[in-house]
């Protein structure tokens, strides 16, 4: 990714990745990016994916002095290699199908998540343990207060993976099925 985007290795990059259309707080995260990307000239924002909003946010943020550390990066199949990259994966609602796998994919690979407490999210991401959850309102100084820290981000991702290895793979989600089927044939 930094290569595709001719950037060095210090760039911090904080990453959104979710089909642009109302609701998903592309227009939020912008909001608050404006707030705090003239303090963090080393961060740039990647929104990954595709959909109805994306030329209007494009034309949004024509011409905005922050508009060359923004990277609408399109639809990804490489997500494995794509996320390692993120120091911060932001999801401000959950997907269609409500299973938030975009944050699960974000912890798995070691990056911590900064979510919107809404759905699933209020259950995957432990506030302050694997990422933090967010208000739309303190959106900008969470962030702010985030990218301050890179080693407490560090930490949060490994901590994301721990538990997204424990809680959220295939193996311990057939053995909590296993243990409700079981519980629930018990005379």
């Amino acid at each position: 990714m930094r290569e595709e985007l001719g950037l060095d290795e210090d760039t911090v990059l904080v990453g959104m990745v979710a089909r642009m259309k109302e609701g998903r707080g592309h227009r939020s995260l912008l909001n608050a990016w404006k707030q705090v990307e003239a303090k963090l000239p080393g961060v740039h924002l990647l929104l990954a994916g595709r959909g109805e909003l994306e030329e209007s946010l494009r034309r949004e943020v024509e011409g905005q002095s922050w508009a060359p550390r923004l990277h609408f990066v399109g639809y990804r199949n490489d997500l494995p290699t794509f996320y390692p990259e993120l120091q911060l994966k932001v999801i401000l609602a959950p997907g269609n199908d409500g299973t938030c796998r975009a944050a699960l994919e974000a912890m798995a690979c070691s990056v911590p998540v900064l979510a919107a407490p809404r759905g699933a999210l209020a259950e995957i991401v432990e506030d302050g343990i694997t990422g933090k959850l967010v208000t739309e309102g303190d959106l900008s100084q969470t962030l702010w207060d985030l990218l301050q820290q890179p080693e407490d981000l560090l930490e949060m991702g490994r901590r994301a993976r721990q538990v997204a290895v424990h809680r959220f793979t295939l193996s311990r989600q057939l053995e909590r099925i296993h243990g409700l089927m079981t519980k629930l044939l018990e005379p």
